[in-house]
């Protein structure tokens, strides 16, 4: 059973997030719905939509759209939801993850991920899906490069 959270202000217009028992999705919802209405045959994904996806190199980095802020939002809600507080009291996750800010200015994550719906030509994603395991590594690698207030 899993489970679908409306983004907050702060995770707008980037994120989405759903869940399940074991792990979580992230969504970008600019390029994710583009991709549906291309689909559909109701307009092609724009230049501004493609920056709204996910990247993922042959190295396994992801480039995240958006910016630190909200993903961080984003994996707070994943923390505070009863699916990931009923998974973490059976045992602690002991996952690794990193995150970097690239030299243009894009975050980058190193974490253990299954990436969907990815495009012939560009390595462009609109959601991946990572084990609560990896969460609170993920969370605070990029929780330390949001500036602080």
């Amino acid at each position: 059973m899993g489970t679908v959270l409306d983004p907050t202000v702060d995770m707008s217009p980037w994120w989405r997030r759903d869940g399940s028992l074991h792990s979580f999705y992230l969504v970008t919802l600019p390029y994710a719905g583009a991709v549906v209405r291309e689909l559909a045959g109701e307009g092609a994904v724009t230049a501004s939509e493609r920056a709204g996806a996910w990247h993922s190199a042959p190295d396994g980095t992801l480039t995240a759209p958006g910016g630190t802020e909200g993903l961080l939002s984003a994996l707070d809600q994943v923390a505070r939801h009863p699916a990931y507080t009923t998974w973490a009291a059976e045992g602690p996750g002991n996952g690794k993850s990193d995150a970097t800010v690239t030299a243009d200015g894009h975050l980058a994550l190193r974490v253990p991920c299954q990436v969907y719906g990815v495009d012939s030509g560009g390595g462009r994603s609109g959601a991946v899906e990572i084990n609560y395991r990896h969460l609170a590594a993920l969370r605070d690698a990029v929780a330390a490069l949001v500036p602080a207030a």
